[in-house]
């Protein structure tokens, strides 16, 4: 999965794909009831996502225990992709994670995001990645 995720991640495109698979909250997330969205956010910025040279990174973000599913863009991708597009995928991701096909969950996201990037941000033989591709599990 992980040689799939490194093709899919940088294919066409020079935005900065990141996937995080959290298999559960913390006791201490559940009481302060964290949401996915609000995970998927405290993540995005710890990870450095935001924080890409031309702002066009995307985290995607699995909760396996919820079967939720959230991607964060940069700001300068969410000017440009409506939240409803990333909705519609985040259903369609979460689809196939609730039919136990994780692996192919991940690669399909990476590769649909990918696609979208490749419009906004097309390959142009640059300096290469600026977050690592390998996928986290937490």
């Amino acid at each position: 999965m992980l040689a799939l995720l490194d093709h899919f991640a940088g294919q066409a495109h020079e935005g900065e794909i990141r996937v995080v698979v959290e298999t559960a909250l913390s006791l201490s997330q559940l009481r302060r009831e964290l949401q996915a969205r609000e995970r998927a956010l405290q993540l995005f910025a710890s990870l450095g996502v935001w924080d890409t040279a031309h702002n066009n990174g995307v985290l995607i973000y699995i909760l396996l225990a919820d079967r939720s599913v959230e991607i964060i863009a940069d700001r300068a991708i969410a000017q440009r992709i409506a939240q409803a597009e990333w909705a519609s995928l985040c259903a369609e991701i979460a689809a196939h994670c609730g039919r136990g096909e994780l692996a192919a969950a991940c690669c399909m996201a990476v590769r649909s995001v990918g696609q979208r990037l490749s419009r906004l941000y097309p390959a142009r033989g640059g300096d290469g990645n600026e977050l690592p591709n390998q996928p986290i599990l937490l």
